[in-house]
């Protein structure tokens, strides 16, 4: 069993997912080909988290040390990304 973590990924549904999508896509987003790859070598190794962003360890590493703040710093994120532009 496997836990698929990636931030952006190229896809149609992020494209027309209007602002939030244009902020998940940004130079970091990769293609589906390297959540492929990802997938399968996770699959072969047996490791749980599938992290096509490397960056993701951390994230997942600071939600477990201080939920609440991760929690806090989410809904910012939500709500600076759903404010009217």
């Amino acid at each position: 069993m496997q836990a698929l973590c990636p931030q952006g990924v190229r896809t149609p549904m992020l494209t027309s997912a209007g602002a939030l999508g244009e902020a998940l896509l940004g130079p970091d987003a990769v293609d589906v080909e390297v959540v492929g790859d990802a997938v399968l070598h996770a699959l072969g190794t047996g490791e749980f988290l599938v992290l096509p962003h490397p960056e993701v360890a951390d994230y997942v590493r600071a939600k477990a040390a201080d939920v609440d703040g991760w929690l806090d710093g989410m809904n910012r994120l939500q709500q600076r990304l759903s404010a009217p532009r």
